[in-house]
């Protein structure tokens, strides 16, 4: 079982700026305190590992009794605005209603408090992961388990490799066919990936969440230089810059991965800058249809009239 925890103690010794998600956390608390149904009750994420901010999401785990489930779920959006006062919510089942292993319920409050809470059946839980505070478990049903994406194998970063490199294949493609804003789209992925690639190379946990990861570049590990440079607007030319300098990253973090862990570079790497190498040497693709349907069109929208019929032979 995980070690208790001083709940009050730890509420109380809350810095300034978490007073609102203390609040939030302690109305929790007493719902779940007061339904049976209810059995387990930790927070995670930032907070839970003690490095939270004023701007960190309230990630919290309920474990339910497997009798109430799924029919608890009917009850969930009232106990989310319970806890606070709500200016927007989302809620759904995960992965789908068809398949229901958990519920996700997503709320905005006032105070700006964010929450994102996952409602799981006990037969559900995978245990608690070693970052979680534990703030509510008499039956002691969370176990102490390390998170599986909290250390990168040398296989995970390999596999983010690929994904840089793919995706920077599907940006020299839909640049050829003339559709640079589905390419600049294309850079969001690689880049992620590059991000990941670069946080396991410098020990970072949970380097696969390149949007956590991503806020510790040069606080935790140096910014890697040049990351800056792999934006661009969606034009060709500039797109096109952009995927030259994320791969040119992407490179050199593929060599630091092979001569620090023995991680081989992808094939694709070479493949992909050909690909690169020759949409710089040929003119730039004429505007073609294509290209012209993908640039914003300014002009106000008009109504759509009906298409004409013709008359039926024999009318006038």
């Amino acid at each position: 079982m995980i070690p208790p925890l001083n709940v009050e103690a730890w509420l109380d010794a809350l810095p300034e700026a978490l007073v609102a998600h203390g609040s939030t956390l302690r109305s929790a608390l007493g719902e779940v305190e007061g339904d049976p149904r209810l059995i387990a009750l930790q927070v995670q994420g930032s907070i839970g590992r003690g490095t939270g901010d004023r701007h960190s999401d309230l990630d919290l785990g309920l474990v339910v009794s497997e009798a109430a489930w799924p029919a608890i779920v009917d009850e969930i959006p009232n106990f989310v605005r319970r806890l606070g006062d709500v200016i927007d919510e989302h809620y759904q089942f995960v992965p789908s209603a068809a398949a229901p292993e958990m519920y996700r319920a997503w709320a905005q409050y006032e105070n700006g408090v964010q929450l994102d809470l996952m409602v799981l059946p006990s037969t559900r839980l995978l245990g608690s992961g070693p970052d979680g505070r534990t703030l509510y478990d008499p039956g002691g049903v969370l176990l102490v388990t390390d998170h599986p994406m909290r250390l990168a194998e040398p296989t995970d970063m390999s596999k983010w490799e690929f994904l840089c490199w793919g995706a920077l294949a599907e940006v020299a493609k839909y640049l050829e066919r003339g559709r640079p804003l589905a390419a600049a789209e294309w850079l969001n992925p690689g880049r992620q990936a590059t991000i990941s690639c670069w946080a396991a190379l410098h020990g970072l946990e949970y380097a696969g969440y390149a949007n956590v990861v991503a806020g510790r570049l040069g606080i935790d590990c140096p910014w890697p230089e040049g990351l800056e440079r792999t934006y661009a607007v969606p034009e060709h030319k500039a797109v096109l810059a952009a995927a030259f300098e994320l791969a040119n990253l992407q490179e050199r973090v593929d060599k630091a991965l092979a001569q620090r862990l023995g991680i081989t570079p992808r094939p694709l790497a070479a493949w992909v800058r050909s690909q690169l190498e020759l949409l710089r040497s040929t003119p730039r693709p004429r505007d073609t249809p294509q290209a012209r349907d993908s640039r914003p069109d300014t002009r106000p929208a008009g109504p759509r009239r009906p298409p004409r019929r013709r008359p039926e032979r024999g009318t006038p």
